[in-house]
């Protein structure tokens, strides 16, 4: 493979190695498509179903499988064309497709976003440097993505790479007036309007342009061609901001009902580094103020209500002709200095006679002014009544606060302000998609302050880490990119586990309590009164959400009004998008908890509190995923799961606790619906503690077993089934044998000991009838029936008496699941009657048993059952000849199996691939499919298969001579 690969896409599709020029790719329109999806997406395997509708959008054609492979092998030719070894670049496998350049190679519209994001940071540092990186970033965007190209997908792309184009004009006709260049500003202002006519910042940039020229008439035609392009083709008017250049290039007044613009007034202090983000926040706090006095800006410590309230202000400073004034309350220790406080920023003199009070509202009475009360949470109870008492008597003052609980007062609107955005987890794309979250865009901006020539494009993905781990909390992203000057961004994001070591030394800009995370979390913390502190502690044990019923369980007391207060803290989020309202603590604020509650004696009690919380919860579970209420039970433990595992992960280490044991041999079935199989069996098997009763360990071997056997470990499962049977005999529990009977009998028909399982499973039938349980009666007649059917199957005992045999005792279990009403069962008993049909003669009835099956179990998120009604329903489609529906099917089982990693069955899903390729003539890819399910089957030591696999790839490499 070349050294280095550069890769255009705008303005046309070529490459280039470091031996060789830029070859133009001869690529169709489709083949454009995919080959620049998979260059942008390349950090991941994308599946062939998510490249098609890139491709063709959602009306996909019924051969699009077929005609995505001749467009993969098209690239794959291009490539090698331009010198490139095509086959390696561009790989295929179970996950999907996926282009893999080598270290340092480049793609033309990352390296114009890199250059784009450089300028905007340089913009009022260095602007010589600026408009080189923002010209750099224009020549590229200005040809067209994957010209000639088309679908969805692509004019998305090209609407934000014309975005990205209009923005480095911008920059660059900025960054040109302040390198004393009016021509080029002109130049790329108008530029930018041509591409983008209603966009008035760029409007605003060729008046300045015209002005700075000394061309005064020419920046006010530039202002009419605006506002008649607005008015004829939007119908509306230019924005203030737009006025506000006009009037002033008139040398006028604005008219009276617009704030006077003069200069602003007040104290807000410059800025020192560059806001980044917040866009939307800030625009809704800006507009709430127009229709509120008073908007209190709430949120936990180190979520940036400072630095935004200081944005906002200054952003409309304009406004408030007596100016915009930041009243800093952090250090104010004595509430009973805070009017005092207050005078002295507006500097009000004392009145004779007049108490601070009355000479602050004798000051403010005519003003129109902003204030901005900064910090006020440890001071609500003074802050609530001073806030109150000017607005009312003061008309023309409005408040914007900043605190981390609600000041309480008549005409307060709350804006609770959340963390950055951060990349959902599994988003791993490159840096310049990942600049969209304001997280990443923070941590991008601060990490080059500190290292400027550092590049992080090959650490996108621990940056989107970093940043999902402090939560998007501002001041924990600046703490983390300040470590860049000593650590790589994947160390950052390793160490991130002891982050308040990690993340201790702030900036010395910043405020003395914000100068390390924990500094700024022990402010809050301190605030609390006891009751909250022992509350807020005790909650820090949920590893995810909870409910106020799972608080007061933990807390051992009626906790509920206390977490309300903390929610109003900002400690602790509510989430009413559901049914329930569920609480979290954000992970670095539990982080801090969990700090606090290691350090108490409350700590044990609240863990073993969860885990008896836990135990219950998972036996109650239990016994619901046996009956109608399985989808309610599963949504329980889906929302509860997390908390369940930080339970198992301390009960762990307490070897004298039971309440571990029993909440994982209760999971079993939960884990197994939900393809949890490797995590539950290992949790299961940690718990199998030697001082534990016989019957917990019989449970505890019986539930590892079954997801053993789900994972196709064979052996594994035998031992841990004949565990359960020995101790279950010891005990005298006869249901409990049949039990762990019924699982051997299992095992045994996968080892193709027929015989031996029919003997079994009509020993449990006799035993099951005889202790009258419907569950085991069920689960013995379907297991029956499955060894039935495959004795005739494999020609050991006649096919008609067979088929109508074991048709009974499928129709039988049936019908005893659907009187349980245990979906999941009546669910395998219809898979198995779809698989018995068409030796019935019936395909008809098998399709409709299958389909009703995966529509349940699709209901279910049965994953493994999901794929095995998907797998039969896929033999029907390659038996009528379907390849197209009969690849779909498989492809989900293989990826279902590949994730639960069944190995048995992922090589019965690559034979059935190979199969369907070579129906559709395409013996490439079915001996490739072969190959694949001969490796795996050889490292199982699955000797039958593997001869019958040897077998099949002789045969084909036969015909295809």
């Amino acid at each position: 493979m070349a050294d280095r690969i550069e890769i255009f896409l705008a303005g046309r599709v070529a490459v280039a190695t470091t031996d060789r020029e830029p070859v133009e790719c001869a690529l169709g329109c489709r083949a454009r498509v995919a080959f620049g999806y998979l260059v942008v997406e390349r950090w991941r395997p994308v599946a062939a179903d998510e490249l098609a509708n890139a491709v063709w959008g959602e009306e996909l054609p019924p051969t699009w499988r077929a005609a995505l492979r001749g467009v993969i092998a098209r690239i794959r030719a291009a490539l090698t064309a331009a010198g490139i070894d095509g086959a390696r670049v561009l790989t295929s496998g179970v996950p999907g497709y996926q282009i893999d350049l080598p270290a340092g190679s480049t793609v033309d519209i990352e390296g114009a976003e890199r250059s784009l994001q450089a300028a905007l940071e340089r913009v009022d540092l260095d602007p010589f440097r600026a408009c080189a990186d923002a010209r750099a970033a224009a020549h590229v965007l200005r040809g067209d993505f994957l010209a000639g190209a088309e679908g969805p997908w692509v004019e998305r792309r090209q609407a934000e790479l014309t975005e990205f184009h209009v923005r480095a004009l911008e920059v660059l006709s900025t960054a040109a007036m302040s390198s004393g260049d009016p021509a080029g500003a002109l130049r790329a202002a108008e530029e930018a309007v041509s591409l983008q006519p209603f966009r008035e910042s760029a409007h605003v940039r060729v008046m300045a342009a015209h002005e700075a020229a000394g061309n005064r008439a020419a920046a006010l035609r530039a202002y009419e061609r605006c506002r008649r392009r607005l008015a004829e083709e939007l119908g509306i008017a230019p924005g203030p901001g737009t006025e506000r250049v006009y009037i002033e290039l008139l040398g006028q007044e604005p008219p009276a009902f617009e704030a006077p613009a003069v200069a602003a007034t007040g104290n807000l202090p410059a800025p020192l580094t560059r806001f980044v983000g917040r866009q939307g926040e800030r625009a809704r706090i800006a507009d709430l103020l127009t229709s509120t006095r008073l908007v209190t800006m709430t949120g936990p410590g180190g979520v940036g209500k400072s630095r935004l309230a200081i944005e906002v202000a200054g952003d409309l400073a304009r406004a408030y002709p007596d100016g915009v004034w930041l009243i800093e309350l952090a250090a104010l220790a004595d509430s009973s200095l805070l009017v005092e406080q207050a005078t002295s920023v507006l500097g009000v003199a004392d009145a004779a006679g007049a108490t601070a009070m009355q000479s602050l509202l004798a000051h403010l009475r005519s003003k129109r002014s902003l204030l901005v009360l900064d910090n006020c949470e440890h001071l609500v109870a003074a802050c609530a009544p001073l806030v109150d008492c000017v607005l009312r008597a003061c008309a023309g003052v409005r408040v914007l606060a900043t605190s981390r609980e609600p000041l309480c007062i008549g005409g307060e609107t709350i804006f609770a302000l959340p963390p950055l955005s951060i990349p959902p987890a599994g988003e791993e794309a490159s840096l310049g998609s990942l600049l969209r979250h304001d997280a990443v865009a923070l941590f991008v901006d601060r990490a080059h302050a500190a290292s400027p020539e550092l590049d992080l494009e090959p650490s996108a993905a621990a940056v989107a880490t970093v940043c999902r781990r402090v939560d998007g909390i501002p001041l924990a992203i600046e703490l983390a990119a300040a470590r860049v000057r000593s650590l790589t961004v994947p160390e950052i994001a390793q160490r991130l586990s002891d982050r308040f070591d990690l993340l201790a030394a702030g900036p010395r800009t910043a405020p003395r309590r914000h100068q390390t995370l924990r500094a700024a979390l022990d402010w809050s913390y301190d605030g609390l009164s006891s009751p909250e502190r022992r509350i807020f502690v005790a909650l820090s044990v949920f590893s995810g959400s909870f409910t106020a019923e799972a608080a007061d369980a933990i807390c051992g007391e009626p906790a509920v009004e206390l977490v309300f207060r903390l929610v109003d803290k900002s400690l602790v989020v509510a989430d009413r998008s559901g049914s329930t309202t569920r609480y979290r603590l954000l992970e670095t604020i539990r982080h801090y908890g969990k700090e606090k509650l290691g350090a108490e004696r409350a700590g044990v009690a609240a863990s073993r509190a969860l885990l008896q919380w836990s135990a219950t919860l998972a036996e109650a579970a239990e016994a619901g995923l046996e009956g109608p209420d399985q989808p309610v039970w599963l949504r329980t433990l889906d929302a509860e799961h997390d908390n369940i595992r930080g339970a198992l992960d301390w009960a762990a280490a307490e070897t004298a606790n039971l309440d571990g044991p029993r909440t994982a041999a209760a999971l079993w079935r939960y884990w197994e619906i939900r393809g949890f199989l490797g995590e539950g069996r290992s949790r299961i098997e940690a718990m199998m503690r030697v001082d534990a009763p016989a019957s917990l360990l019989a449970k505890l071997s019986n539930s590892a077993a079954v997801l053993a056997q789900s994972q196709g470990h064979l052996p594994a499962a035998r031992r841990l089934y004949q565990r359960a049977l020995d101790l279950r005999r010891s005990l005298g529990d006869r249901l409990g044998v049949t039990a762990a009977l019924n699982g051997l009998g299992n095992v045994a028909v996968g080892e193709d000991d027929l015989f031996g399982a029919k003997l079994i499973f009509e020993q449990n039938l006799d035993t099951s009838r005889e202790l009258g349980d419907p569950r085991m009666i069920a689960a013995s007649l379907m297991n029956l029936g499955v060894v039935v059917q495959l004795l005739f199957v494999t020609g050991r005992t006649s096919e008609h008496e067979g088929a109508a045999e074991a048709h009974a005792l499928y129709s039988e279990s049936q019908c005893m699941y659907r009187a349980l009403g245990d979906t999941r069962g009546v669910a395998q008993s219809l898979e198995n009657l779809g698989a018995i049909a068409p030796y019935q003669g019936d395909d008809g009835a098998a399709q409709s048993f299958l389909e009703e099956s995966l529509v349940l179990r699709r209901q279910l998120h049965d994953k493994s059952g999901i794929a095995a009604s998907a797998r039969f329903l896929g033999h029907l489609a390659l038996k009528g000849r379907r390849y197209g529906a009969a690849r779909g099917l498989h492809e989900e089982c293989l990826a279902i199996e590949s994730e639960l990693g069944n190995r048995l069955l992922m090589v019965a899903d690559l034979a059935s691939l190979a199969e369907i390729a070579e129906g559709e003539g395409d013996h490439d890819e079915a001996g490739r499919r072969i190959e694949d399910a001969l490796a795996l089957s050889d490292a199982l030591g699955d000797t039958g298969s593997t001869t019958m696999l040897r077998v099949r790839l002789q045969a084909l490499a036969e015909s295809a001579r």
